[in-house]
């Protein structure tokens, strides 16, 4: 059998419902930074995560209005939270390297989406420096191995 695919005409919507909707019981994510140098896989749990500390930073929540209207092109919607990136001041240390990010839910205590950077931004924090992400969430169809 083919694989099957997300059409145009309701992947946005899918998006929306995932991101932006208000459902009962169902409190925005967080973002994080994690700090160990590890690449995720699907077998990946929030305890593999050992999250960031340099002074200036903490979680974000993702408010669930501040997400974009899904962009959608050829079965892929695609949303950003805001407009701008997130940027953290870095104040103090410890010196540590972002690997990269996270979508927690922390109401159920796990992860809903991670991505590790690519290797050129992998780089250590710097006291006075700047660390900018703008959160984004793909949503497509892909067949299962």
């Amino acid at each position: 059998m083919p694989d099957a695919l997300l059409p145009d005409e309701g992947i946005g919507q899918q998006l929306e419902c995932i991101l932006q909707r208000t459902v009962s019981g169902v409190l925005p994510w967080n973002l994080m930074l994690w700090v160990n140098d590890i690449v995720p896989d699907t077998d990946i749990v929030l305890a593999d995560l050992v999250e960031a500390t340099f002074g200036g930073y903490s979680q974000v929540t993702l408010t669930r209005s501040d997400w974009t209207t899904p962009d959608v092109h050829d079965g892929c919607a695609h949303s950003t939270w805001m407009i701008t990136p997130t940027v953290w001041n870095v104040t103090s240390g410890p010196t540590e390297t972002p690997y990269g990010y996270a979508y927690i839910d922390v109401t159920a205590g796990v992860i809903r989406f991670i991505q590790r950077f690519d290797t050129p931004d992998i780089a250590p924090v710097v006291v006075g420096g700047k660390v900018s992400l703008l959160p984004t969430y793909t949503l497509t169809s892909a067949p299962c191995p």
